[in-house]
């Protein structure tokens, strides 16, 4: 019995072999390419004069969850932040920790900060026209572990390239999930674009 490939699907070879119902089923072959995939979409999301991206059902079975910028734009140039949901609650204190580097041109400049967010985007211009892409991945989401924050976003400041590399962590919530999070611009709204999220056991 083989596997066979259409357009639409993976399917089973159907044979005339009446030992076929004893082996590989379609579930087994779902079940063996989900595993071994690393990353496992999990939902897209489309901004509209949103002023937050926010998804709260985040399966408990991925250990780290990646947000991926696509083509993102806001009404005005701003920072963006994001808060995460803790076992269906949005963690709101003061223990949100960042520390990068923004690279814009020739420009550098390294930031530490202690909000009541994460700060994918930190100084520089990242909205108006331009669009930026990148992905944000939130790790540790086992119990007992510190939730982290890992982050590369590029976009453009004035006429220049700009860069945002940056890592975080938060400091509550070791004994809570991850089951979602809340990104949102400091200022004015997101205009276009989207952002797609994976998961990974």
């Amino acid at each position: 019995m083989g596997l066979t490939l259409n357009t639409n699907s993976l399917n089973l070879a159907v044979t005339s072999d009446s030992s076929a119902a004893s082996g590989v089923s379609t579930s087994d072959v779902t079940t063996l390419i989900k595993n071994n995939t690393p990353w496992q979409y999990i939902a897209q999301l489309t901004a509209s004069s949103s002023t937050e991206l926010e998804y709260t059902s985040i399966p408990s079975t991925f250990s780290t969850i990646r947000i991926m910028y696509d083509g993102l734009q806001f009404y005005q140039n701003s920072a963006v932040n994001m808060r995460l949901y803790l076992d269906g609650t949005l963690e709101t204190g003061n223990l949100y920790r960042t520390a990068g580097m923004a690279l814009s041109g020739a420009s550098e400049s390294n930031f530490y900060n202690t909000y009541t967010y994460w700060r994918p985007i930190d100084q520089y211009e990242s909205g108006g026209t331009r669009h930026i892409m990148g992905f944000t991945d939130i790790g540790g989401n086992e119990k007992n572990k510190q939730k982290q924050m890992f982050n590369r976003i590029s976009s453009v400041h004035s006429n220049v390239p700009t860069n945002y590399d940056s890592s975080g962590h938060l400091d509550t919530g070791s004994l809570n999930l991850v089951t979602g999070f809340r990104l949102y611009p400091a200022s004015g709204n997101f205009t276009k674009g989207s952002i797609k999220i994976y998961g990974m056991n």
